[in-house]
């Protein structure tokens, strides 16, 4: 074996090249009047970050011209090109390697001729691409012609994917992105069918990367019925003070002869010295926007949008706010808001002996609709003290309200309140069983409070009893039994009382929460609401089984005067068989017998590829979509409209 730089061959012809040639072979042999150099075995020559092995290798020192025979192996950087034959000019930087193939993006890369054209640029005749990793494929895609830039994308034309060597899809052409990195390029589009709009053709997206700070994503929707949808989208995020985007869509809808539109914002920033401005904006043309376009369930059966502007500023001692806000009940048609709420707060001071001062000062500008604007100053001070009396926790409070209403009066009350708890324990190390203790904590409290006014006084008794149930499993250790907190007041003016909460929460058993709030009206003597819902899940991972999960939810709610709600729904996903994964969520009305939503997805895999079936229904609307896409590639599928021939 020998090892013998180029560069001292080379200084004793010509000039030495910029970049030397250094070379590595189990034999070497110089032709000093033909300038050429052949080497043999397990050969290596490099030139700068540009490698070629082989098992012969002729090297032209005049022209710079190489020949590289025997399963040659280019590599450049992280980039590695294996042929039959390879020829390199060094000196340009160009050369062709014959029945090439390499690993682009997870994938394998195959082509009859490549040549290297251009720093990082390469043309390829004949070429093929699969992510399938067999030796006979499932799938590839085969073009006549390809001009790949490294690092970057191929271009292809014209482009045939061949199933078990079978064309089934031709395209004019088609462009692979190959980057590594965040890049820009085309979204993958969808295709399915909808109760409402029709079939469709959506996400039809071009993804902008702008910096390395934002990127924007531009989307054309066409739905048969509805016509054509255009939306356009901005990200942009600065860690960690600035973070925020918009999103923005517009149709012209056929089945109403309207434009319609929404507007969807959002930006989070944060400055030292304790600023912040945080906003939020959701604007659409009419109520039933979201309803009829969202694709999201939630988002369809939402009733309010809501939008806000908060700026504040924290100090050591005192904070200041200023926000506005708006919001709009889809349903009424109503909007509410305050522009502007101004707050200035002086944070709690102690001023000895666990005493406490604060102050706040807010002003409001009250708007509705229907309703004449209303403005109002708001001043309260407040004074706070936090005692111990043995066993007896004990806090006194006197505070006083000044609220001056434009255009009206001036009101003020000052409230005197003290309140009073304890926490009472009871423990028990008695082993019955697997039961080794039991701890019951029972945490009654009271409260007194006064109220002057110029024009009246109120009077004030209220009180809690909190029971909370710890066991101590041999098996399980320390498991949360049960809550229970009851609460409620009496008005001693008007000798009336206040209805009763009572609310409970259970866990008799892992992965099982049970609660349960009611209100009691004393007065009447009747319940005034009852709200029940229990929960419970299980999940099975890998193991002798098939992995699944459950979820189940149950759910009651009845207030006096109004119809019952009973509904139940649940998850649940599981992998039939090592390839097949079924997801499934509904939710069914109880007392209504009937199926509020319900949506199935359903995927198989295919060792490349991947096929996926969603379903999704509720009373009025339902939607389904079907495709088979590549994994690795998922930018490459087939969907509904392809098998339009076998589906309604």
């Amino acid at each position: 074996m020998k090892f013998l730089p180029l560069l001292i061959l080379i200084s004793q012809l010509h000039t030495p090249a910029p970049r030397p040639v250094r070379y590595y072979a189990d034999r070497i042999t110089f032709f000093i009047q033909e300038e050429k150099v052949i080497l043999k075995g397990e050969t290596r020559i490099t030139h700068g970050d540009l490698s070629v092995e082989a098992d012969s290798v002729e090297y032209e020192l005049k022209t710079e011209q190489l020949r590289a025979y025997g399963k040659p192996i280019l590599r450049d950087g992280d980039e590695t090109i294996e042929g039959d034959y390879m020829e390199y000019d060094v000196g340009i930087g160009r050369g062709t390697i014959l029945n090439a193939k390499t690993e682009i993006r997870g994938g394998h890369f195959r082509g009859a001729k490549v040549k290297r054209v251009g720093e990082d640029v390469l043309n390829v005749s004949t070429g093929r691409f699969t992510t399938c990793d067999l030796d006979e494929p499932h799938y590839y895609f085969k073009a006549r012609r390809m001009r790949m830039y490294v690092d970057d994308m191929v271009l292809c034309q014209p482009v045939i994917l061949y199933i078990q060597e079978i064309p089934v899809l031709a395209v004019p052409f088609w462009i692979f992105p190959i980057r590594k990195e965040r890049h820009s390029g085309f979204l993958t589009p969808r295709v399915g069918r909808d109760s409402e709009e029709g079939r469709f053709v959506k996400n039809l997206s071009y993804y902008q990367v702008i910096n390395d700070y934002a990127d924007g994503t531009l989307t054309v929707d066409y739905m048969e019925r509805v016509g054509f949808r255009v939306m356009l989208e901005g990200i942009y995020l600065v860690k960690p003070w600035v973070s925020g985007g918009a999103v923005g869509s517009f149709v012209e809808d056929r089945r109403f002869n309207k434009s319609r539109w929404n507007l969807d914002f959002s930006h989070r920033q944060y400055w030292g010295d304790g600023y912040s401005l945080l906003a939020r904006g959701n604007f659409i043309s009419d109520r039933t926007y979201y309803r009829e376009y969202s694709e999201d369930l939630s988002e369809r059966m939402t009733r309010t949008v809501d939008s806000y502007v908060a700026f504040s500023k924290s100090y050591r001692s005192f904070a200041f706010s200023l926000v506005t806000n708006e919001t709009r009940n889809l349903e009424l048609n109503t909007q509410t808001g305050v522009l502007p709420q101004v707050t200035f707060s002086l944070l709690p001071v102690e001023l000895g002996n666990s005493i406490y001062i604060s102050h706040s000062a807010v002003l409001v500008n009250r708007y509705a609709s229907g309703v004449s604007p209303t403005q109002n100053v708001r001043n309260t001070l407040k004074l706070n003290m936090k005692q111990r009396l043995g066993w007896l926790n004990v806090t006194p409070s006197v505070q006083h309200v000044e609220t001056w209403v434009r255009d009206q009066h001036r009101a003020g009350t000052t409230s005197l309140e003290i309140g009073a708890s304890t926490n009472i324990y009871g423990t028990s190390t008695r082993k019955i069983g697997w039961l080794e203790g039991v701890r019951h904590v029972i945490t009654p409290s009271v409260n007194y409070a006064l109220g002057l006014k110029r024009e009246d006084t109120t009077e004030r008794l209220g009180f809690a009893i909190r029971n909370s149930v710890q066991l101590n499993l041999a098996s399980l250790g320390k498991v949360d039994l049960f809550t229970t907190t009851t609460s409620g007041s009496y008005d001693m003016r008007r000798t009336k009382w206040t209805p009763l909460v009572t609310r409970i929460e259970m866990s008799p058993v892992p992965r099982l929460a049970l609660s349960c709030d009611f209100g009691y009206n004393v007065e009447e003597g009747k319940v005034d609401y009852v709200n029940q819902t229990s929960q419970t899940s299980y999940r099975k991972e890998n193991g002798e089984s098939l992995p699944f999960s459950l979820a189940l939810t149950q759910s009651y709610h009845h207030r006096r005067g109004r119809d019952p709600e009973f509904q139940v729904w649940g998850d649940f996903t599981f992998n039939l068989t090592k390839n097949w994964y079924v997801s499934y969520r509904g939710r069914y009305d109880v007392i209504g017998k009937k199926p509020v939503s319900h949506s199935l997805r359903v995927i198989r895999d295919l060792h490349c590829w991947e096929a996926e079936l969603n379903v999704e229904s509720t009373r009025v609307h339902w939607r389904y979509d079907f495709k088979i896409s590549i994994k690795a590639i998922p930018e490459i599928n087939l969907k509904k409209g392809f098998f339009s021939l076998f589906l309604p």
